[in-house]
């Protein structure tokens, strides 16, 4: 058994104020922390996978479908594959989001 930190994860994304940092990799299932400091964006994409946002601290505002969601600490947004998404932190804390990713395809 082995106890982890956030920090000590690999980075996965890094641009100016939004740093990705994968958690847990195994078989279908990936984990990766965000975070985004105050006015940052992470663009409007899709991906082939189911996926969910836990927010952990901060205020997220999503886009899903063209459709905007607020999410506060402690609350999750769960998008189907292909369905595009995009994050962006309006507050003036930084956001810190757990992302879920599920791959149910078979290889």
């Amino acid at each position: 058994m082995d106890i982890r930190t956030v920090s000590s994860a690999p980075k996965v994304l890094e641009l100016p104020g939004i740093t990705g940092r994968s958690l847990y990799t195994k078989d279908n299932l990936e984990l990766v922390h965000i975070d985004l400091a105050p006015g940052r964006f992470i663009q409007e994409h899709d991906l082939p996978l189911h996926v969910i946002f836990f927010t952990l601290e901060g205020q997220a505002t999503f886009k899903v479908n063209n459709h905007n969601y607020t999410l506060e600490k402690n609350q999750y947004i769960e998008v189907l594959p292909d369905i595009k998404r995009a994050v962006c932190n309006k507050s003036k804390e930084n956001l810190k989001i757990l992302v879920i990713k599920q791959n149910n395809k078979q290889n």
